[in-house]
């Protein structure tokens, strides 16, 4: 994790049951519900969907990458949690200069273990953060490491986009025993040209459903690239949110790697 280092900082946070919380990343937003911390939410991204019903009620202050600080600051919240990767760093860094700001780095599955125990202590809500905790490793236990496959996931179309060995969904595909052959490709999130793509000889492809969506019409498309392959429609929140949503990622894998490795 990271913090921000100005005169108004991190530091300086102190909790309090009455505090006022903007969190700007949804998988965040969905933990801390899960500890208990609805009540201190008071704005919300468009993307901070979870849990449903729960958050309809929390005013949008934007995308991600597309805040409106002079609303959050309208909304004068005691804290504001941001990531690295997922917000913009100028919005980020001028609202670090009038709210404390916790800029979360999460690059690994460890690095999300690591943070849901840092909430935990820093909202006094131990016991809950190390309850989820718990049930994210049994989860993972539970999953039957069948023989490793090579796997290509895909985030992008037009250009086709992947993940490389320092993100947070290459660690996922790491942990359910899959082969990322673009594991060390430079960057975090490379462009691949169709040479390139031709090159790497996938076993398994997985089409996620975030952030881009993708359907049936592109399977047509990558077969002609893959004509090998076996692809999979993928639920991309399981590959790619950290936090309380990692219990019902350990579900799902454990669903489907039987599927998807047999």
């Amino acid at each position: 994790m990271q913090f921000s280092d100005q005169d108004n900082s991190f530091k300086a946070f102190v909790w309090h049951p009455k505090a006022r919380i903007i969190s700007l990343v949804p998988s965040i937003t969905e933990l801390l519900f899960d500890l208990g911390l609805g009540p201190n939410l008071i704005a919300r991204t468009k993307y901070c969907v979870h849990p449903a019903k729960k958050i309809d009620s929390l005013p949008i202050i934007g995308g991600t990458k597309n805040i409106d600080i002079e609303k959050i600051l309208e909304l004068k919240p005691d804290l504001i949690i941001a990531n690295k990767e997922e917000n913009t760093k100028n919005q980020i860094l001028s609202l670090s200069k009038l709210v404390n700001t916790v800029l979360s780095d999460i690059p690994s599955f460890s690095h999300a273990i690591h943070f849901i125990q840092f909430c935990g202590q820093l909202f006094q809500q131990q016991q809950l953060a190390s309850n989820i905790v718990q049930n994210i490793h049994l989860g993972f236990k539970q999953i039957h490491q069948l023989p490793v496959k090579k796997v290509l996931y895909l985030i992008w179309r037009n250009p086709f986009m992947s993940v490389t060995q320092n993100t947070f969904i290459h660690s996922m595909l790491q942990q359910i025993g899959f082969e990322n052959c673009v594991a060390n490709f430079p960057g975090n999130y490379p462009v691949l040209q169709k040479n390139v793509l031709q090159s790497q000889h996938p076993e398994i492809i997985f089409l996620p459903s975030e952030p881009y969506h993708f359907q049936e019409e592109h399977i047509h498309e990558l077969k002609e690239i893959f004509p090998n392959a076996r692809f999979f429609f993928v639920d991309g929140e399981m590959f790619s949110w950290y936090g309380s949503r990692m219990i019902k990622a350990a579900q799902y894998f454990y669903k489907f790697i039987p599927l998807w490795k047999s």
